[in-house]
């Protein structure tokens, strides 16, 4: 399939035109971009909580980008950086953008992940294997677009064999850990329904030669895959350092030892999908779910940014975010500083997903309940202390119950998920809606004496 340059050159120019916008509107140094509040709120469905007086800073690398610019980019969104703290965005599986450089390539094959490892290198992983970029080989460019196709250098094939009979392998997905890779091997069994095997393989340098199962991966030189886990559930995210392995099965976080006959629970998270890992020593565990990113130990957790559809990379003591829907990049230096505020119960985290104790958020909404149950409570004396034609009393009483209902609905929501002011928040617009509906045109259908 042959690819526009259209397509690719607006992405391109957005990205650019961002970061030139960026830098002539604020030549701020990074102490004046950096977020000290305890709340902040950088764009409408992004909200960060932070210690005051803390190490940690936040920092945009790469400024949001208009969505429509994005809107014929339907595949996944890669990200990850490099040793010198540069983004790169995959599009497409094909197109590779470092927006801080205004650089674009295309790989001559499709991908299925990259990520950059301790010491910079680029690793990439297809369908059948994973390598590097081959920096001494001539370069060709692309018709279309006249972007440069950079020359892909396999370096193993993907672990992962078929062990029985009916089994099918599905996907091989690689995943970032410290210093080494991880691979999720996920099987299906066709005449056995709703029956999957998951199996997790780490690869890491300096290791031993694995299964040699491969080819490619028992050269000399390189090392082989080391089996560390199987499972017939579903696995979400993996990370680690080679030693210690961290796997997600939806909600629950798994520690995986060396030593260990058994995986012990690392965290359960009581609300969302464990979606994404990244680990280091020196930072901690990071994890990102589908509405917010936290920062786990042993059986405690916090969550300090409510974001949308998030994407992680850890690069030393700094944690990078992506926000999938705009290719925006926040950086949250000294982020492992969080790790003390770990709390097993989750009362002190006011993120999505979670309980709130205290705080503007508690009390803004606090104010707005018991203001919509006041308000609905003078609609109800007003609508029984008058007359109305036919029905209509009726239908103002069901109307004001209905208020009632959604703010019951609003409060169940919120001592499960906890009071993020983005989901579930048309409970608490509907009373509203109902006292604004009746003072318009319900006091006019009264009968007066």
């Amino acid at each position: 399939m042959r690819l526009t340059s259209s397509k690719y050159t607006g992405v391109a120019v957005a990205l650019a035109f961002c970061l030139v916008l960026s830098a002539s509107s604020g030549a701020q140094s990074p102490e004046n971009q950096a977020v000290e509040n305890l709340q902040a709120k950088l764009l409408p469905e992004v909200l960060i909580l932070l210690p005051e007086n803390s190490p940690v800073r936040l920092n945009w690398i790469l400024p949001p980008v208009d969505r429509t610019v994005l809107e014929t980019h339907l595949h996944d969104r890669w990200f990850s950086v490099d040793a010198e703290g540069f983004p790169w965005i995959g599009l497409d599986g094909r197109l590779l953008i470092n927006p801080l450089k205004n650089y674009s390539a295309f790989l001559p094959e499709y991908f299925t992940g990259f990520t950059h490892l301790e010491n910079g290198a680029l690793i990439i992983s297809t369908a059948e294997d994973f390598g590097f970029i081959a920096a001494d080989q001539e370069i060709d460019y692309d018709p279309d677009t006249g972007y440069p196709v950079l020359g892909y250098q396999p370096l193993a094939w993907l672990p992962g064999k078929v062990d029985d009979p009916g089994e099918e392998m599905v996907s091989r997905t690689m995943y970032r850990g410290e210093n080494c890779l991880y691979f999720v091997v996920r099987k299906t069994f066709p005449e056995e329904e709703y029956r999957e095997k998951y199996e997790v393989y780490c690869f890491k340098p300096g290791a031993g030669q694995g299964d040699g199962q491969t080819d490619r991966s028992s050269s000399p030189g390189i090392p082989g895959f080391v089996h560390v886990y199987t499972s017939d559930e579903p696995i979400t995210a993996v990370a680690g350092d080679g030693e210690q392995t961290f796997i997600a099965h939806g909600k629950l976080v798994l520690l995986v030892l060396p030593e260990s006959s058994e995986p012990e629970v690392f965290y359960d998270h009581p609300a969302d999908i464990i979606l994404g890992l990244d680990y280091s020593r020196e930072a901690g565990l990071f994890y990102a779910t589908n509405y917010s990113v936290g920062l786990m130990s042993q059986g405690a957790a916090l969550e300090f940014m409510q974001v949308p559809y998030p994407g992680i990379f850890l690069r030393d003591n700094s944690l990078y975010v992506m926000l999938s829907e705009q290719a925006a990049i926040l950086q949250v230096e000294n982020a492992g500083f969080l790790k003390q505020y770990n709390q097993a119960s989750r009362e002190l985290v006011a993120v999505d997903g979670v309980k709130v104790s205290g705080g503007l958020l508690s009390l803004n909404f606090t104010i707005f309940l018991l203001a919509a149950g006041i308000l609905l409570l003078l609609v109800l004396v007003d609508v029984l202390g008058h007359q109305f034609p036919g029905q209509v009393k009726t239908v103002w009483v069901l109307m004001v119950f209905l208020g009632y209902l959604s703010l019951l609905a609003r409060v169940f929501f919120a001592l499960i998920f906890g009071l993020s002011p983005g989901r579930n928040g048309f409970f608490l617009l509907i009373p509203f809606l109902v006292v604004l509906a009746y003072l318009i045109s319900g006091r006019k259908e009264r009968i007066r004496n």
